[in-house]
């Protein structure tokens, strides 16, 4: 006699959770264990150590049974790890990221993923779905039974069958580095489910979905995330930042090293008036650090400079400067900055966690990465091994320094030195990941400075109770200025 096994219920589920071929049909119900989201929340279920993820097969696979299941929730779809940031800088970090904020180490791999969740659709129409993504997904409305009407976008993404409809579901089923697809779908007015698959095989991960009205095959600045208030690469939206305690320093050398430690030790002037060597000058209280010598101005190209405190009726030479601004970063505004920093001569800039006394040598929040001309660095300013720091060894160009900003209050601090000719220094923000100034992107950082709307995602989740109403949130977003990535 032979003995048969008697199939198990979570068998059953795997065996029907499998796709036969990478452009087959798809037969799939979502895990017991993985949330469904509610009121302005996605449900998550992410699942590690469980194999090699090559493929949207191997992570529907991965999701019924094995390895490390984590749950969680979220207000969009907006993961990030190492790659390219997509188009969007919510950034939040995967459930099984070690790292206690996005980092851009390449720290998590071998993962699938199901987001579930339901948008509310306000008017009946053809909406556009992209998504950003490295590696591959699986996105179908009410279990498939709404079919998408068309697709497009990078390296083959396409529609698929899914619990029976045809083309119920949109898919890229391998892996790749940053890119969109998009797909169509006409959607009827009021609350629809979602589930959205996702794997990370090796290399990069990122992952982001976002919707626009009508039919779009490339990605322009009317997408927003599904879910939550989003920032736009390039927003001007940032955080609260305080007014920049500045000090003017005099030195007859002048190098950057002499200028920090006469900062941080709050040296005394030697002397009456003017930049007489020998310490700190005068102290004033800035909006913004945008400053130039009159009589020998060097912006760079920049505008809006002011004379350098301090300053006097000569061509000013040794002398530097010292600012620190406090910096609050409320919820949903966490993410990637870039500050640009233009110099004649050195600089270093940094951002510290908390209120950091001057002349600590504390460096919390470390850099995400630095870019650009006059030799700019990497620095490490306490020690720990991790670079928190970036700087100039000389004249005259754009640097540029990245830092992941978690909510929270902050300190930063910008520094400089001049030795002869001619003078400027300028301090500058962008949301998001850039390596050239537009000055259409950045603003001066400082008091007053950053007062931009947030811009309302174009389709929302269900609402929390007591929310607006995604009428007023859209009639809001045509009033806010929207920017691409």
């Amino acid at each position: 006699m032979q003995l048969q096994l008697r199939p198990t219920p979570l068998l059953i589920a795997l065996v029907a959770s499998l796709t036969p071929a990478a452009m087959g049909q798809i037969t799939f119900t979502p895990p017991v264990d993985a949330p469904a989201g509610g009121s302005g929340t996605i449900g998550i279920l992410e699942v590690t150590n469980n194999g090699n993820m090559g493929d949207q097969n191997n992570a529907r696979t991965s999701l019924f049974g094995g390895g490390t299941r984590i749950t969680g929730t979220a207000p969009y779809i907006d993961f990030y790890n190492s790659d390219g940031t997509g188009r969007f800088h919510n950034n939040l970090s995967f459930l099984s990221d070690p790292s206690t904020a996005v980092s851009g180490v390449d720290d998590v791999n071998n993962i699938a993923t199901i987001y579930r969740g339901t948008i509310n659709v306000p008017v009946a129409g053809t909406y556009t779905f992209g998504v950003n993504s490295d590696d591959g997904f699986t996105l179908a409305f009410a279990n498939g039974t709404i079919p998408f009407i068309s697709a497009n976008g990078a390296n083959g993404a396409a529609l698929q069958t899914y619990n029976g409809t045809a083309n119920g579901a949109f898919q890229f089923f391998g892996g790749r580095g940053t890119a969109d697809s998009f797909a169509q779908i006409t959607l009827p007015a009021g609350n629809h489910t979602f589930d959205f698959t996702f794997h990370e095989g090796g290399g990069g991960s990122a992952v982001e979905l976002f919707a626009a009205s009508g039919n779009k095959s490339v990605f322009d600045n009317t997408f927003n995330l599904v879910g939550g208030q989003a920032f736009m690469g390039g927003g001007k939206a940032f955080g609260t930042v305080g007014t920049w305690n500045y000090k003017a320093i005099s030195d007859g050398n002048a190098d950057l090293a002499s200028m920090i430690s006469k900062y941080n030790n709050n040296v005394p002037t030697v002397g009456v008036g003017g930049l007489t060597p020998g310490g700190l000058v005068t102290t004033a209280n800035l909006a913004t650090i945008g400053l130039q010598d009159p009589q020998n101005a060097n912006n760079g190209g920049h505008t809006g400079g002011v004379a350098f405190p301090g300053d006097t009726a000569a061509d000013d030479n040794n002398f530097g400067g010292a600012g620190r601004a406090t910096l609050s970063i409320a919820p949903g505004q966490e993410g990637l900055y870039t500050f640009a920093v233009y110099s004649d001569d050195s600089f270093r800039f940094r951002v510290m966690e908390g209120n950091v006394p001057t002349g600590s040598s504390s460096g919390d929040v470390n850099l995400f990465s630095a870019s650009g001309g006059g030799g700019t660095v990497s620095l490490n300013t306490d020690g720990d091994g991790a670079n928190d720091a970036f700087g100039t060894t000389g004249c005259c160009a754009d640097s540029f320094g990245r830092y992941m900003l978690a909510p929270g209050d902050y300190t930063m601090e910008a520094i400089f030195n001049e030795q002869g000719g001619g003078a400027g220094f300028f301090v500058y923000v962008a949301k998001g990941n850039y390596n050239t100034f537009d000055p259409n992107l950045f603003q001066l950082v400082g008091a007053g400075e950053n007062t931009e709307v947030l811009i309302p995602a174009g389709l929302q989740l269900v609402p929390e109770p007591g929310t607006v109403s995604l009428g007023l949130l859209s009639a809001l977003a045509l009033l806010s200025r929207r920017r691409r990535a």
